[in-house]
């Protein structure tokens, strides 16, 4: 009995190690990874940037929390944009013990996330009875699924999704009434350290650190399996089990926020850290025909054809989401089994068939797949709770939670065709056949899931890559040690884009590829300190370079693609404060490097204080009225009241000139404007925008400021100047610091 168990779980571990390197293999094939190399980036843009400089602070600080380059010089503090996604940032911990390149750590983690997945869902397959041949072919198909590729890089977190089916497979043991919580034999540690119980809290533990969505998607399904196993069977003990698995995922989620949590307790909540629309829970959500068409990036042209007309032709979601003929397979199986059992119910002294049979063993990750859908789906149960936070607006993320769930339909399916027609064959015959289908399986797979040309872009992306590197390299020499650089134009940072349309993560191209260069974007959005380097062109462009200047600054990075004019008006300001400094430009001509050197600026503590750490003005809900256009600020206010907040978090009271202004395009409004508990102050409106200067001191803390048209005319459109606030000190020392200037 001893060898007949060693003999299988060394069949078993020959199989995991088996499909680890097949999966390994094709990954590596299907993304054309000869035609690059780990040292080059794959994806060099948009959210593969952010994730990116995650991997390099985690590198070069041991965590990602805080970041002193980004954000200079109060530096990056992620706890405003809270996260509980650690998992993957534990893995760059992990990948920084052997490499201390981020584009190394990167690519080597996605490849790996490859094998990973392909793991964790034969663990399921095997859990449910699926035989060897099958559940491998199938775990394979999990890890090669379109959203993998679709995510890639740029959505990492979600891209590493190897920690669901671990949840999927405790949500079908409460379903199948399995003892989640046993203990295992021997002495009272052994007992605990190697039982079911434990397992099942690692498992749940790196579910709820490998992305939010992802628990939250497990909760919802755990908590639809607890109350079917009660209404079901009235068994008080599955549904005990299931209320403990919960707890037991609530505890790790609160364990991966706590440091978040305490950070927000200490300095006050942040509203424009984290900013999620209601109405995006149907925005990013699923739909039937998305999930049973072919993807996008189809080998066949004929799918893909069909997949850009449905695209093309009807209202075509955010993130479009499809499942892979496999998997859409089992989909359509799980409406088609619960049908079944439904109709199956009605029928009275009937005798029980191997269909019968056959669908009660579909029943449960049938029954998981309609609750996914009645979730995840456009106007779904989702939006009921949106309604309780805007924050879960991804949904449609859901979709690789219904294709692991399809695929354990699917080879439940096969293997019951496999058994139909090899009962007639012998033995030999039937391992054959169990090969056959297998390797068709990955092929279908292969064919149907994977990118037909995923390494076009490789050669681009590393042209790029090292363009950069060599001019950051060059500018990163030229500056003493530890220089602090201002970055223009500012882009609050993340999730937000300059008027041109450039994402605010473009700016952390710079930090990439420099060591020791403090950077004055990239800090998270919302507190004054983040956002100084927006309040500069306040005080004028023909002022841009003095304010910098008495910042502290070494020079100033001018991104000519965040500006709708490619930065020509700013650049024209700096060529006149600076008349004898030729800018430094990138071969591409995106960045052009002014130095502040030749300004004999006086960098007192007080006065970078007030720069760096200045009054800004945040709308009621939290954002920033940054102007799309430094030299025509402007925000719309359609209603009678626009209400925004001073807020001062230096911890002493500032002097400031709050500038507001506007233009009605009738005749002139009336509007006051009430500062905090000053007297409130009138103003006429006139077409031309005319401009008042209200001096104000601003306590520390928030000052609130309302404008309120007196007499509105619903037919008369105001438009008001955003709030400017600047620091009297300020101002003053940089209109002398400009005539001082050669």
């Amino acid at each position: 009995m001893k060898n007949l168990l060693t003999s299988a779980r060394a069949r078993e571990t020959g199989l995991y190690a088996g499909v680890a390197a097949a999966t390994l293999a094709i990954a590596y094939a299907v993304l054309e990874m000869w035609k690059t190399t780990l040292s080059d980036p794959i994806s060099y843009w948009g959210d593969a940037l952010a994730v990116s400089a995650h991997f390099k602070t985690v590198i070069e600080t041991g965590w990602y929390e805080n970041q002193p380059l980004l954000g200079a010089p109060t530096g990056q503090v992620y706890h405003d944009f809270p996260t509980a996604d650690n998992l993957h940032l534990v893995a760059a911990r992990i990948l920084s013990l052997f490499t201390h390149d981020w584009v190394v750590a990167v690519n080597v983690y996605y490849l790996v996330g490859f094998v990973l997945a392909a793991m964790s869902a034969l663990w399921l397959l095997r859990r449910v009875g699926i035989s060897a041949a099958v559940a491998a072919a199938l775990a394979i198909a999990y890890a090669l699924a379109p959203y993998h590729f679709v995510r890639g890089i740029g959505h990492l977190w979600l891209a590493s999704y190897y920690a669901v089916p671990l949840g999927i497979g405790i949500v079908l043991a409460v379903l199948q009434r399995e003892r989640l919580w046993s203990l295992g034999r021997g002495g009272w540690l052994r007992r605990i350290v190697w039982s079911r119980a434990a397992l099942h809290v690692v498992f749940l533990g790196l579910l709820a650190a490998s992305s939010t969505y992802y628990a939250v998607f497990y909760l919802v399904m755990l908590g639809m399996a607890g109350i079917a196993v009660w209404l079901r069977d009235r068994d008080w003990k599955a549904f005990g089990s299931a209320v403990v698995a919960g707890v037991v995922t609530v505890v790790w989620m609160v364990i991966n926020m706590l440091p978040d949590m305490v950070y927000e307790w200490r300095n006050g909540p942040n509203p424009d850290g984290l900013v999620r629309s209601r109405g995006e829970a149907e925005v990013y959500a699923l739909k039937f025909t998305q999930l049973v068409l072919p993807w996008a990036g189809h080998r066949i042209d004929a799918l893909a054809a069909m997949r850009q007309r449905y695209d093309s032709s009807y209202v075509v979601l955010g993130e479009p989401p499809a499942l892979g003929a496999l998997a859409a397979f089992g989909f359509v199986m799980a409406f088609i089994v619960v049908g079944y059992l439904v109709v199956a119910t009605m029928k009275v002294d009937r005798t029980r068939t191997a269909a019968d049979d056959l669908a009660r063993r579909l029943a449960a990750p049938s029954f998981m797949v309609l609750v996914a859908f009645m979730f995840a789906s456009v106007g779904g149960l989702a939006t009921i709770i949106s309604f309780l936070t805007p924050n879960l607006r991804g949904w449609n993320r859901m979709s690789i939670d219904i294709a692991i769930l399809s695929l354990v339909i699917t080879g439940i399916l096969v293997d019951a065709v496999l058994r139909w027609l090899t009962q007639r064959l012998k033995v030999t015959w039937r391992h054959a056949a169990s090969a056959v289908v297998a390797l068709g399986l990955v092929g279908v797979a292969v064919i149907d899931q994977t990118p037909s040309a995923a390494g076009q872009s490789y050669a681009a992306v590393a042209d790029a890559y090292h363009a950069d590197q060599e001019y950051f390299g060059q500018l990163e020499q030229s500056l003493p040690e530890g220089s602090l650089v201002v970055m223009a134009q500012y882009i609050p940072y993340p999730e937000s884009q300059a008027p041109s349309g450039e994402l605010a993560s473009g700016q952390l191209v710079a930090y990439l590829n420099t060591h020791d260069v403090y950077w004055s974007n990239g800090g998270i959005k919302g507190r004054p300190a983040a956002d100084w380097a927006g309040t500069i062109p306040f005080y004028g462009l023909d002022n841009f370079a003095a304010v910098a200047a008495l910042s502290g600054a070494e020079g100033v990075l001018v991104d000519r693609g965040a500006f709708v004019d490619g930065g020509v008006a700013l650049e024209e300001q700096l060529h006149a404060s600076l008349p004898d400094v030729a800018p430094a430009v990138s071969a591409s001509g995106r960045w052009a490097y002014y130095s502040l050197a030749e300004l004999p600026a006086d960098s007192a503590p007080d006065l970078v204080s007030r720069i760096v750490d200045p009054v800004v003005a945040y709308l009621a809900d939290g954002s920033t009225p940054w102007p799309d256009d430094p030299a025509t600020p402007s925000i719309p206010m359609p209603q009678q009241t626009l209400a925004f907040d001073l807020v001062n978090d230096s911890g002493e009271a500032r002097d400031i000139d709050l500038a507001i202004g506007g233009a009605a395009t009738g005749a002139g409004e009336l509007v006051t404007v009430t500062i905090g508990s000053m007297e409130p102050v009138q103003l006429r409106l006139s077409e031309a925008g005319d401009e008042v200067t209200i001096p104000v001191a601003v306590a520390p803390g928030s000052t609130s400021v309302t404008i309120t048209r007196v007499d509105p005319d619903p037919d008369v459109a105001v438009t008001v100047t955003v709030p400017r606030a600047t620091d009297r000190q300020v101002a003053q020392a940089a209109a002398e610091l400009r005539v001082e200037a050669p």
